[in-house]
């Protein structure tokens, strides 16, 4: 037998590595485990299947057989019932979903519902977006994640954000706990809740979320006598001002958009960057020319150049 340690001696080293071997798999392992639970339970949530907003659906409701529209079902069901009729109706059923999956595997939670930081939500107080964020017992960081969008957004979320960015845009969060303590149950709960919500907006958040606008029409868009040929052109422009009044803000960034007819040939819209840094959207000549029209562009340009 070689010289060295006493075969004592060698079986405790051995012993030593091998329990270390074991505890950091083990810690492997749980990590591992919160992530393969996040994906594994999006995947089922995407399994719902949206409901079609013209029609009319009975399902039931905290117990009861109600017949409406999609937006009668926001926030009125529960988790079983959502998973049951594999129906989502809106942003809110695809996160209690995947919260009521992922909390059955004994991870905590953190509901968020927030509002949009958009002209949308300004104009018809309706406009927000859900999210879940799943601790990780190994680590103690907060794993953020959107349902809807089956998307992970971060994997060392801070549960004292209040901004809460995702593929549906950017928001303000006006709830985040526990999903027994969500104070919303119905419709016009959520749209009290967004109202609420959107009053708590500090101003200098809106002064970097909106944009102001330098409008240019084109001769495209107007008739033979230089007047808009869109009867909602002149309520479009003047958007933005009004919003900023009933706001009492001023955004610290102007953009200058010319707006153009679009191809009637391929019915296609667009937002693009010129040389010399302004904007060229191109729009329907009939459209309704509404809130979502300002969001898109405004969506647009940040998507291309950040919100600096």
């Amino acid at each position: 037998m070689s010289p060295g340690r006493p075969i004592s001696t060698r079986i405790i080293v051995a012993l030593s590595v091998g329990i270390a071997l074991v505890l950091v798999s083990a810690a492997a392992w749980a990590k591992e485990t919160v992530w393969t639970a996040i994906l594994s339970n999006l995947g089922e949530v995407q399994k719902l299947r949206p409901m079609d907003n013209r029609r009319q659906y009975e399902l039931e409701a905290k117990g009861a057989k109600v017949t409406g529209f999609p937006d009668d079902f926001l926030r009125r069901r529960t988790l079983a019932e959502i998973i049951k009729s594999g129906l989502s109706c809106g942003c809110g059923d695809y996160a209690f979903a995947f919260c009521f999956l992922i909390e059955s595997k004994g991870f905590q939670t953190i509901y968020i519902d927030a509002v949009a930081l958009n002209y949308s939500a300004i104009e018809h107080g309706d406009s927000g977006h859900t999210g879940i964020a799943v601790k990780d017992r190994d680590s103690g960081s907060w794993i953020l994640v959107d349902p809807t969008n089956n998307k992970i957004i971060s994997a060392d979320w801070d549960p004292t954000a209040m901004l809460y960015e995702s593929p549906a845009g950017q928001f303000w969060i006006g709830y985040k706990g526990p999903l027994d303590k969500y104070p919303v149950a119905d419709h016009p709960g959520l749209r009290v809740f967004y109202a609420e919500t959107l009053r708590s907006v500090p101003k200098d958040v809106w002064e970097k979320e909106l944009l102001a606008f330098d409008f240019v029409v084109d001769n495209s868009l107007k008739t033979k006598d230089g007047a808009y040929a869109n009867p909602n052109m002149e309520a479009f422009l003047g958007r933005p001002a009004v919003t900023f009044k009933a706001l009492g803000i001023h955004p610290s960034r102007s953009v200058k958009v010319t707006l153009k007819s679009w191809d009637k040939k391929t019915g296609t819209s667009d937002v693009i960057q010129e040389s010399d840094g302004s904007w060229t959207c191109f729009v329907q000549d009939r459209g309704r020319m509404s809130a979502s029209l300002t969001d898109w562009i405004t969506a647009a340009i940040f998507r291309s150049t950040g919100r600096r």
